[in-house]
């Protein structure tokens, strides 16, 4: 039997999954800000697992000399 969950996510649902809106999450995906999100025609989707990669390794670059945040 085929599983319903979809293998890709909306940039509603990835902006739910952040806490982010909406339009903010839009200009991260068009500005290239989320790595993951590919654009095909005029809709913004990310690959589940892609997403789910990019938040595990999300932190690896965070420099503990001075506290910051590196953000590409």
């Amino acid at each position: 039997m085929p599983s319903t969950e979809t293998e890709v996510l909306s940039i509603a649902e990835i902006a739910d999954r952040l806490g982010m809106g909406i339009r903010q999450t839009y200009r991260y995906a068009r500005n290239g800000d989320l790595p993951f999100v590919v654009r095909i025609g005029v809709r913004f989707i990310a690959p589940k697992r892609a997403f789910e990669r990019w938040l595990e390794t999300a932190g690896q670059d965070f420099n503990k000399t001075n506290n910051s945040v590196e953000i590409g």
